[in-house]
C-alpha cells in the first residue's frame, strides 16, 4: 500500500490528535467482539502467563520459511522460531537467548536434556512472529525470569531484501522518538518522567503502529496509532515497512537443508553418522526412516560403493543429508604411503561429486585410524565420534541401542553403519528414543556450525566434554 504523508501544524496539535485517535483505537479494540475471553484473562494471572500469545501474533506454521524450536532443559524452557535463510535474524535471536541463559545460570550456559521434570527455577523464553508484510517481518522475543522479575520484551525487524535485522525503534526517526515516547506515556497513564523504551513496536496489516498497552490497560491490550497519523514520525525504513504492511510476505532464499540453522549451544543436539555405504539393500530404507522422523544425518561413504550405487548417494544428498568421504576401499590409512592416502581421498571425492554434484567437505578415517601422516594428507577435517554403538560387532539392537542412550550427551557424534540390516531395521527406535529424550538430530555441519573446521584436524563432538570442541567464546 502507498500512503501520502499528511501535513502537520505543530507537534503539540499532532500529539493531541494522536492521543485521541490512539485512545479511540484502544477503546474500540477493548469492545470488539474479538476481545480476549474472560477465561483467557484469568489464565494471564497464573504463573507462566507469558505463554499466552498476544493478539496479532502469527502462527509460525503459517509463515513461509519459519520453523519452530523448543527448549526444555533443567534451567530453561520455551519456544521460538527461526527463519530459513535469514542469517541476521537467526543470529539476533541466538544473541538474545544466549545472553539471557548466561545471565540466568550465572555462567556460560551449556545445553542439557531434562531426565525428569525438575522444580528448579527456570527461565522461560517465547519468540513469536508479530507481523509479516512484503520484505519485512517483525519478531518478538519475550524473556521471563522465574519468580519475581520483569518480563523483557523486544521486537526486531528483518528485511528479506537486504538481509538485515534491526531493533524495532529504528522504524521511528531519531528526531521523533521523544514525541512518540511522550504519546505512549500519556496513553498508558504512566509517570511523565519515566523513560519509555521503544523496543516493542510493530505494524499491523493496515500500517498502524502497534505496541503493548501496558498495565494500565491490561496485559492483553494493544495501543494502535493510526497509519496516516504516525507517518510523519517514521524513518525511511519505517516508511518502507509501512508501505508493504499488507503485501504478501517475501521470505529469503532458504539455506541448503544440510546447513539449515540450529544453534547447538542452545538446544541439545546429536549427530547420527553412518559408515561404509551406500548399500542398495539397506540405505534406501534408512533414508525413508530419517525423512519421516525429520532427523538429520551424515553418511561417510566408501568411494567404491558410491561408484557402484551413485543414485543412492544422490538420494542422500538430495534429501538434505551430508555425504562425507570414507576412503575408496576402506583401508587403514596409517598403513599406506602419503601418496596412496591422497589417491584414496581424491578418488572418493571425485566419485561423490559425480554422484551428488557436491564435493565432500568432511572425511572419516576407516577404523578411526589417524596419525600425523594421515592428518597431513587427507585434505579435509576429520570427523571421528564420541559414541561408538558397536552395532557392527553385536548386530543386536538390545545391546547397541542401550549403548547409544547411555553414552549420548549434547554435542555427541554417534557412529553406526548403514550396511547392516540389523542396524537399519531398528533405526526407528534409535531416532525416536533420542528425540523423546530431547535431542535435535542434526547433520555434522549443523552440529559444528560456528566452529571453523580445519583440514587434518580431528573432531569428535561439540562442547566441553572430553575431547570435544567448544564454540569460540563459549
Amino acid at each position: 500500500m502507498r500512503r501520502r504523508t499528511p501535513s502537520a501544524s505543530g507537534s503539540l496539535r499532532r500529539a493531541c490528535a494522536l492521543a485521541a485517535a490512539a485512545a479511540v483505537a484502544l477503546s474500540m479494540a477493548a469492545c470488539s467482539p474479538s476481545t480476549t475471553p474472560e477465561t483467557t484473562k484469568a489464565q494471564l494471572a497464573a504463573p507462566g502467563s507469558w505463554l499466552v500469545p498476544m493478539q496479532g501474533e502469527r502462527d509460525v506454521s503459517a509463515v513461509a520459511g519459519a520453523y519452530p524450536m523448543k527448549l526444555q532443559s533443567p534451567t530453561a524452557e520455551g519456544s521460538w522460531a527461526y527463519l530459513d535463510g535469514a542469517t541476521s535474524f537467526n543470529a539476533d535471536v541466538d544473541r538474545q537467548l544466549l545472553a539471557a541463559l548466561d545471565k540466568h545460570t550465572g555462567a556460560r550456559y551449556q545445553p542439557a536434556v531434562e531426565t525428569a521434570r525438575q522444580d528448579k527455577a527456570k527461565l522461560t523464553v517465547q519468540g513469536t512472529i508479530v507481523h509479516t508484510g512484503g520484505h519485512y517481518l517483525v519478531g518478538r522475543m519475550r524473556i521471563t525470569p522465574h519468580g519475581p522479575g520483569t518480563t523483557a520484551e523486544t521486537t526486531m525487524v528483518y528485511d528479506s531484501g537486504t538481509g538485515t535485522t534491526v531493533p524495532s525503534e529504528v522504524l521511528v526517526a531519531p528526531a521523533h522518538r521523544g514525541e512518540l515516547a511522550a504519546l505512549i506515556r500519556s496513553l498508558r497513564g504512566a509517570d511523565t518522567t519515566a523513560p519509555v523504551p521503544l523496543t516493542d513496536l510493530a505494524f499491523d496489516a493496515a500500517g498502524n503502529l502497534t505496541m503493548p498497552a501496558g498495565p494500565a490497560h491490561g496485559a492483553m491490550g494493544t495501543l494502535r496509532i493510526p497509519a496516516a497519523a504516525v507517518r510523519p514520525w517514521l524513518s525511511t525504513l519505517g516508511h518502507h515497512a509501512q508501505d508493504e504492511a499488507d503485501e504478501p510476505w517475501k521470505p529469503p532464499a532458504p539455506a541448503p537443508k544440510q546447513l539449515r540453522h540450529i544453534n547447538c549451544d542452545i538446544v541439545p543436539c546429536a549427530a547420527l553418522t553412518y559408515d561404509d555405504g551406500p548399500s542398495q539393500a539397506t540405505t534406501p530404507r534408512l533414508l525413508k526412516m530419517l525423512e519421516q522422523a525429520g532427523a538429520g544425518a551424515t553418511f561417510f561413504a566408501v568411494g567404491g560403493a558410491v561408484s557402484y550405487s551413485p543414485q543412492i548417494a544422490r538420494a542422500e544428498h538430495d534429501a538434505g543429508f551430508t555425504v562425507g568421504n570414507h576412503s575408496w576401499n576402506h583401508p587403514d590409512l596409517r598403513r599406506l604411503s602419503p601418496a596412496a592416502v591422497v589417491s584414496q581421498m581424491q578418488w572418493t571425492n571425485s566419485a561423490i561429486k559425480a554422484a551428488t554434484g557436491a564435493e565432500p567437505t568432511l572425511m572419516r578415517a576407516p577404523y578411526g585410524g589417524v596419525d600425523a601422516m594421515v592428518q597431513q594428507n587427507v585434505g579435509l577435517p576429520i570427523i571421528l565420534w564420541s559414541v561408538d554403538s558397536l552395532d557392527w560387532l553385536s548386530r543386536d539392537p538390545a545391546k547397541y541401542i542401550p549403548t547409544i542412550m547411555r553414552l549420548v550427551s549434547p554435542g555427541a557424534v554417534i557412529l553406526e553403519h548403514d550396511i547392516h540390516a540389523t542396524t537399519v531395521d531398528h533405526q526407528g527406535e534409535v531416532i525416536s528414543r533420542l528425540q523423546n529424550a530431547g535431542y535435535y538430530l542434526v547433520t555434522v555441519p549443523q552440529l559444528f556450525a560456528g566452529i571453523p573446521l580445519q583440514a587434518g584436524q580431528v573432531y569428535r563432538c561439540r562442547g566441553h566434554g572430553r575431547q570435544c570442541t567448544p564454540s569460540p567464546g563459549r
